[in-house]
């Protein structure tokens, strides 16, 4: 018999070790693989390998200590006729491929929450499928009878949490009430339908007085562009009040209208119908949050303040990027400030754009808005936002969890994004000077701006000389749609 030394005998083991290690390591990444790219084709985790390789150790982890977070059970209790019914309707929008107005009727229901029994009742929800495509997991809007409410809620939508980012709504909401915008709450809870628990979901805040007055803000209509084909010049106005039930706000909302309806034709200017500062910060957050969704004409919801006679926005639907985020280089404002922009109206007017034309061409709000970005910029106002919230982000993303281990909330894509921005404002000028043309003590010197943004004022160094400026005048930024025009300084 031949023997084999211990040392000998271990060296070995630790042989078979290795391998077997390396298999096991082996087997886990191809079933990441085939794992991730089934949930990224079927939508249930909207991911891909890379991230499952990213998270996949931290999943049981996240999914462990979200089992000790205290979770509100929303429990819903439909009578089976009228749940078939919702059934009906969902089939229904299905086969349209979108959810038809005369889809959206209501059901009774009884509804428990914190150990409170509810009246209410409930529709289908959400104009596209990634609303209802699933088999169980579909959105509902929901109205509260008598003077029961949920959260100070009493109209509110409940939906998967990926139709709104997961944790980037709450993000998108929460960052503009930090800076004074109205914002619909978002919360998180753990739904129940008749029994069968489809695991969290998010409750979404609708429109009503209720959203104004935790925000500080006095009874006031709140309107919308109609989305008919998502135009914008001939879609009418439409309110989320009752007006045959609610007479007292007729007035206000036809105040409201006017101001709105007067901007649209270009006979008001965006400070004389907006609260600009509010509205400045709006589209600044939008472009740091890549929200660009939430400030498109048909997204958009204003709130009209009876104190200042202005319309303010309402942060809502962000549809907040992830993977290709930062793909995207330019702004909102971008390419949009110039006096010419309404000798092509027709061409644009039936078109979302044209509502950020009509905004962005007003000076006085321009200037808010890049001198928001600027401030909004510095690393400190995500730094200072994200320690204030630190405690709310950390327990919304555990709740999450206990449906979704994989989701985590990146920071560094907002970081990022506000390098990016900054980046931009400071390369901005981008001048174009041609041969001047000199009489009189004048020199007239053709000036082509080729950025995005429109520049005031210019110096002139022209033969080791430098010449004043004749008057202090707004060089348009570059349209698009035209590309640049010549414009000629004075000095």
């Amino acid at each position: 018999m031949k023997i084999i030394k211990g040392h000998k005998q271990n060296k070995k083991f630790r042989k078979y070790r290795i391998s077997i290690l390396g298999f096991s390591l082996l087997f886990v990444l191809i079933v990441a693989f085939f794992a991730g790219a089934l949930s990224h084709k079927k939508g249930y985790m909207n991911i891909g390998l890379s991230e499952i390789i990213e998270t996949n150790i931290k999943i049981p982890i996240n999914y462990f200590y979200s089992l000790f977070e205290d979770i509100e059970e929303l429990n819903l209790d439909i009578e089976h006729l009228d749940y078939q019914k919702l059934a009906y309707t969902r089939d229904q929008a299905l086969s349209y491929g979108y959810l038809a107005d005369h889809l959206k009727e209501y059901v009774p229901l009884s509804m428990t929450y914190q150990g409170q029994k509810i009246k209410a009742k409930a529709r289908i929800k959400g104009t596209l499928p990634d609303h209802w495509s699933d088999d169980k997991k579909w959105s509902f809007r929901i109205k509260i009878k008598n003077d029961r409410t949920v959260e100070g809620m009493k109209k509110f939508s409940i939906q998967h949490p990926k139709t709104r980012g997961y944790l980037k709504e709450w993000f998108y909401s929460a960052l503009n009430q930090s800076q004074g915008i109205l914002a619909a709450r978002y919360y998180f809870t753990n739904l129940i339908i008749n029994g069968a628990d489809l695991g969290i979901y998010a409750i979404e805040e609708h429109f009503d007085k209720r959203l104004l007055e935790s925000q500080g803000r006095r009874e006031g209509p709140i309107i919308k562009f109609g989305t008919n084909e998502y135009a914008f010049y001939d879609n009418r106005i439409e309110t989320f009040t009752n007006l045959e039930k609610r007479k007292e706000e007729q007035p206000l909302f036809q105040q409201a209208t006017n101001l709105l309806e007067l901007f649209r034709i270009g006979d008001l200017a965006a400070a004389d119908v907006f609260d600009i500062d509010v509205l400045a910060k709006y589209f600044a957050i939008s472009d740091i949050g890549f929200a660009m969704h939430a400030t498109a004409a048909h997204n958009i919801r204003f709130y009209y303040n009876p104190i200042t006679s202005k319309l303010e926005p309402i942060a809502y639907d962000a549809e907040i990027l992830a993977h290709e985020a930062l793909t995207l280089k330019g702004l909102i404002g971008q390419d949009k400030y110039n006096s010419d922009e309404l000798k092509f109206r027709e061409s644009l007017e039936n078109t979302s754009l044209y509502f950020h034309y009509l905004i962005f061409n007003d000076p006085v709000f321009f200037s808010k808005y890049i001198s928001y970005l600027e401030d909004f910029t510095d690393s400190y106002f995500l730094d200072s936002f994200f320690e204030k919230h630190k405690a709310d982000l950390n327990k919304n993303q555990t709740i999450l969890h206990r449906s979704f281990p994989h989701i985590n909330f990146k920071k560094n894509i907002f970081y990022e994004r506000q390098k990016q921005i900054r980046k931009l404002l400071e390369d901005a000028p981008n001048i174009i000077a041609y041969k001047p043309v000199i009489s009189n003590n004048k020199i007239v010197v053709p000036i082509e701006n080729e950025s995005g943004f429109p520049i005031l004022g210019v110096s002139l160094n022209y033969k080791n000389k430098i010449f004043k400026i004749d008057s202090l005048q707004i060089i348009d930024a570059r349209l698009k749609e035209k590309g640049n025009s010549i414009f000629y300084q004075k000095f």
